[in-house]
């Protein structure tokens, strides 16, 4: 009986450890795009098993009434993930497999010209394996213009 206890033991174990999380991040936009981003700021190093916030900070030329995002994600090179939301307002995103959940805080429709910020608020689960993602953001604005364009490369573990 102690040797299935000690098994389950080491299994809880395992399966609760956190794992680092390293995150880089590139504007992917061009000269035509009407925002740029111009820094990421983290809230604490983020691991898996523990609620970690970022904050997305730059500027946009244009006044924005509306628009649509697009998010992918990719996981070792496999598509895990496809979204559309409106660039205005917040979401919500449940991550397959349970591994995880986001919630973000987009644009303040309408926006005027200036400084701008998104926030996000994200949990990996602890049972994320240990992997390398992708996830490319794509917005554009009322009018069908490029908005913005970022690229997130998580490594876990």
């Amino acid at each position: 009986m102690s040797f299935y206890l000690l098994t389950l033991a080491f299994l809880a174990a395992f399966v609760s450890a956190s794992k680092p999380v390293a995150i880089t991040w590139t504007d992917c936009s061009t000269s035509k795009y009407h925002a740029k981003i111009t820094s990421v700021s983290y809230s604490n190093n983020p691991t898996t098993g523990s609620p970690f916030h970022a904050v997305a900070t730059g500027t946009v030329d244009e006044y924005v009434t509306g628009g649509q995002a697009s998010l992918s994600v990719s996981v070792n090179g496999v598509n895990v993930l496809n979204r559309q939301h409106s660039v205005c307002g917040t979401d919500h995103i449940d991550f397959p497999l349970g591994l995880g959940s986001a919630d973000l805080t987009l644009l303040t429709c309408p926006l005027q010209p200036g400084r701008v910020q998104i926030v996000m608020s994200s949990t990996l689960s602890n049972i994320a394996p240990d992997a390398s993602a992708v996830i490319h953001v794509h917005a554009s604005d009322s009018k069908g213009e490029d908005l913005i364009c970022a690229v997130v490369n998580l490594k876990i573990g």
